[in-house]
């Protein structure tokens, strides 16, 4: 497993070997802050940008929940990879103020490729929580193993994958192509 010293401090020319150590994966509890006792938004975009660096997985190990508390959607970087144990691990909202925002999504406004989401939980059972996981403009997804549980108020579901960013023609459109559920 890389360590979070390792992914925050090895130098650009040592990414190749330390992603091919075996079993080599970024856990997300790792870059948790000492007083922390459970990984939160923070943590688990600290390991997909490791991840995309080091192309290792980042990973949310078996009993662990991620939970975001009012903070931004953890945004998916080019070439990230998630992976868990399946339905114990994971990926959940629990928001003081009504959100009208998702739990995962990449970059809308840059084409984002390569990324892959392999046996993990959503859980939109949480107060506040209106989306699941919202894609635009990818070029290669894999999506294997995804179990999602819980409603939510909000008329949204667990997966969108979209290829227009937006009702108001502000921006240009990005077309998702290359996807595998």
């Amino acid at each position: 497993m890389i360590t979070r010293r390792a992914a925050l401090a090895a130098p650009y020319f040592m990414v190749p070997a330390v992603a091919r150590a075996a079993n080599a994966s970024i856990n997300v509890n790792s870059f948790l802050r000492d007083a922390a006792t459970r990984p939160g938004g923070r943590e688990l975009q600290m390991a997909l940008a490791a991840s995309a660096k080091f192309r290792a997985p980042a990973y949310i190990p078996s009993g662990c929940t991620v939970i975001l508390r009012d903070e931004p959607s953890v945004v998916l970087p080019s070439g990230a990879t998630l992976t868990g144990e399946g339905r114990t691990s994971v990926i959940a909202g629990a928001y003081t103020r009504r959100m009208a925002n998702c739990l995962l999504r990449n970059d809308w406004k840059t084409p984002v490729h390569n990324l892959s989401l392999r046996n993990f939980a959503i859980d939109r059972s949480g107060s506040g929580v209106e989306h699941g996981i919202l894609f635009n403009g990818i070029n290669g997804l894999t999506i294997d193993g995804l179990h999602a549980f819980g409603a939510s108020a909000a008329i949204s579901g667990i997966l969108g994958i979209s290829s227009i960013l937006n009702a108001t023609g502000n921006v240009p459109r990005l077309t998702s192509r290359n996807v595998i559920i």
